[in-house]
């Protein structure tokens, strides 16, 4: 029983999406899932209240930034995603994701999520909306054309959810800066 306020913003994918095509004519081994993971993660950093939980009637703040995919049922997670670089981020979303869809994915490879991310842009769908993984003060769903983040209203509410989604709509449009 969270209570849930629910927020939308178009985002343009383009720069994106030629950003890791410039990348990999360089010879970075990079896809446009990690440019996602890393927007994320470096506006969780900027954005500290994003990264914790409601418990126990009280905020608690993360110290580190782990990043969950969902895959299907599972959530592999990134661990220090804000500390990686974009191949890095790449390389572990790869073998996470396929141990995920293999049936091999071990507890740990799973624990530790401080945010879940859901993106199914790739699969052609506009809109995603996720959930709200209890023990995490939101979710990111990222579809074609448009990000929404869900998140616990008693942690991540009003201006300061909308700051936190155009920091990484900002990311996203603007992904010079994540390489750095």
């Amino acid at each position: 029983t969270i209570p849930a306020l629910q927020l939308q913003a178009d985002v343009e994918l383009g720069a994106a999406q030629a950003f890791v095509e410039q990348l990999r004519g360089m010879g970075q081994d990079v896809e446009l899932g990690a440019v996602v993971v890393r927007a994320l993660a470096l506006a969780l950093r900027k954005h500290p209240v994003a990264n914790g939980a409601w418990r126990d009637g009280r905020f608690e703040r993360y110290a580190r930034v782990n990043v969950a995919l969902a895959v299907g049922s599972l959530a592999p997670v990134i661990t220090d995603a804000d500390e990686r670089t974009l191949p890095e981020i790449t390389a572990e979303a790869r073998r996470v994701v396929e141990r995920a869809r293999s049936g091999t994915l071990t507890s740990p490879e799973q624990s530790g999520a401080t945010f879940t991310v859901t993106d199914l842009a790739a699969e052609g769908v506009s809109v995603v909306v996720p959930i709200v993984v209890p023990g995490q003060a939101a979710g990111l769903g990222v579809g074609e054309r448009t990000l929404t983040l869900v998140s616990d209203a008693r942690i991540l509410h009003g201006t300061e959810a909308a700051r936190f989604l155009a920091a990484i709509r900002s990311g996203l449009e603007q992904p010079l800066a994540l390489a750095l």
